[in-house]
């Protein structure tokens, strides 16, 4: 008897080895996406080439199709679609600008908090309306929000997973802090050129 007790226990003992070294590979392999996700936001000032670049590093491996990158355009009122891949042209144009509150990144910019969409495709929600007709069965946006600034908002979807687990949340969400510095950087250094250019003007009058 106490013989298949221990091959119990050294079975438990190498299943619980196995899950610690998936969960020290997955962990590093985050790590090292968050790197490459750095560098190619530091590689630019072209917004949507630096989005475009991200979401072509950390869509395989976490079973993405499709992203969305909505700005606040001029007021705080509106948000415009300036970035996103996976999305059919006719939809663009019917997404091309949302108010505040409307759909669920309209709903992220208002509240300023992020949300998580699973089951889409079971969903009756109005709001997930918009993502269900695009064939999204997960999706999680974001607010890219420094301080009191919104920028606008970032979202993910998949339509081959239903839902993303904890630690993929928490990896895009970090993502997303990532992403609002880059677009602090990128106006940094329109406002800096634009300071130049004023300047020249001045001096050449």
């Amino acid at each position: 008897g106490g013989g298949i007790v221990g091959m119990f226990g050294i079975d438990l003992d190498v299943s619980d080895r196995k899950r610690a070294e998936e969960r020290l590979r997955v962990s590093e392999q985050r790590f090292r996406l968050l790197s490459e996700a750095a560098a190619v936001l530091l590689s630019t000032d072209n917004t949507d080439d630096m989005l475009r670049g991200l979401f072509a590093k950390i869509a395989p491996p976490l079973g993405l199709d499709l992203y969305l990158n909505y700005v606040v355009d001029g007021t705080d009122e509106t948000l415009r679609l300036a970035s996103s891949v996976g999305v059919p042209d006719e939809v663009k144009r019917s997404m091309g600008r949302l108010a505040l509150g409307q759909a669920v990144c309209g709903m992220v910019a208002q509240n300023l908090r992020p949300t998580h969409s699973r089951n889409v495709q079971q969903s009756d929600d109005p709001q997930a309306a918009g993502i269900k007709a695009i064939g999204l069965r997960a999706y999680a946006c974001y607010p890219l929000v420094s301080g009191d600034r919104l920028f606008g908002t970032f979202g993910f979807g998949s339509r081959s997973r239903d839902e993303f687990a904890p630690d993929e949340l928490a990896f895009l969400q970090t993502v997303c802090h990532y992403v609002t510095a880059a677009c602090e950087r990128v106006c940094l250094v329109r406002q800096l050129r634009e300071v130049d250019r004023r300047k020249d003007e001045f001096l050449a009058t």
